[in-house]
């Protein structure tokens, strides 16, 4: 895992594969703005994920979900920041949705 002081170099040759497949970026401890991003609205929350990927694309998230379970990562799904404390993960890997702005629903894929 992981440590604050851990810079981009010492990624496995995966995660930065990831950073090239995903639209948006993946923000990592260090990263300037790592301490805004992995905050939440509830204050009292203090974890700090190994990676923050932020999604602005349906293959992104695809991408990261894909990513943090073949890397055995606990992962946390972040919306607009409001969440109790599910939204973000300690050394873990972060979903980041707050980029997102649109949805689209298939609703003939949907499966009842």
């Amino acid at each position: 895992m992981l440590t604050e002081t851990s810079s981009i170099n010492t990624l496995t040759a995966d995660a930065k594969n990831l950073r090239q497949q995903v639209k948006e970026k993946i923000i990592f401890p260090g990263d300037e703005n790592y301490h805004s991003e992995r905050s939440v609205w509830n204050g009292m929350i203090d974890k700090c994920p190994m990676m923050i990927v932020q999604c602005v694309h349906t293959n992104d998230i695809i991408t990261a979900i894909k990513f943090a379970r073949t890397n055995n990562l606990v992962i946390a799904v972040r919306g607009g920041g409001h969440n109790v404390g599910n939204a973000v993960c300690h050394e873990g890997l972060m979903v980041d949705l707050s980029k997102m702005k649109n949805i689209y629903v298939d609703g003939a894929a949907i499966i009842y």
